[in-house]
This record gives structure tokens, C-alpha cells and sequence, in this order.
């Protein structure tokens, strides 16, 4: 469930930081500032994103076994 919504996740906030640096800038030197910013702060989001991905004991779940009746 907390995967899925992550990965939905994902998309619309690159989308969101990518439109801003490209409408918010005027100038040349100013977008190329808003866009190295959105790249280093989607890149720190999808890097919290993976690491809490491959942790193990992900938020305390319990994983199921296929097969298992408990």
C-alpha cells in the first residue's frame, strides 16, 4: 500500500518541481539556478524514497509468506 502510493508519488512531485524551475524563471541564469535546484531536490526525494524502499522491516509491516495461514 505504502509502495503504491510512493510510487504515484514520484511522478507528480518531479512534475510539480520540473514546472516550477521552467515558469517561475525569466532569465536564463535564473532558470538554470531553479532547475539545478528541482534536480537536486528530486533527486534527494527519490533517494529517501529508495532507501526506505529496500529497508527490511519497512514501517514495522510484517511481510506474508505466500502460502502462509497465519
Amino acid at each position: 500500500m505504502i509502495a503504491v502510493t510512493t510510487m504515484a508519488l514520484v511522478p507528480a512531485v518531479t512534475g510539480v518541481f520540473l514546472r516550477s524551475a521552467a515558469i517561475v524563471a525569466h532569465r536564463r541564469v535564473v532558470m538554470l539556478r531553479r532547475w539545478c535546484c528541482a534536480v537536486f531536490l528530486v533527486c534527494g526525494v527519490m533517494g529517501v524514497l529508495v532507501v526506505l524502499a529496500h529497508r527490511k522491516p519497512l514501517l514495522g509491516c510484517a511481510r506474508v509468506e505466500p502460502g502462509a495461514d497465519g
